[in-house]
């Protein structure tokens, strides 16, 4: 098991709140930034890092008119 670190931005607040995921790969990493992502229609972003690399990039694009979606960009 290996232990990730969350940046998970939230449109309430200007400073992301920081979590640590323990999970067996970076897939399993993955599972978990998305539902910290889709935890809160306020979370608009998770970046899953391994000590000081970013892994990936999940953000959620708000637009009063459309659905919320979740989309992966790899970094």
């Amino acid at each position: 098991m290996r232990t990730f670190n969350l940046v998970i931005q939230d449109a309430r607040s200007s400073m992301p709140t920081y979590e640590s995921a323990t999970a067996r790969d970076p897939n399993a990493a993955r599972r978990i930034a998305q539902e910290r992502l889709e935890a809160s229609p306020f979370h608009v972003g998770v970046q899953v890092r391994d000590d000081d690399e970013a892994l990936l990039f999940w953000f959620r694009r708000i637009a009063p008119t459309a659905p919320a979606f979740a989309q992966q960009a790899e970094l």
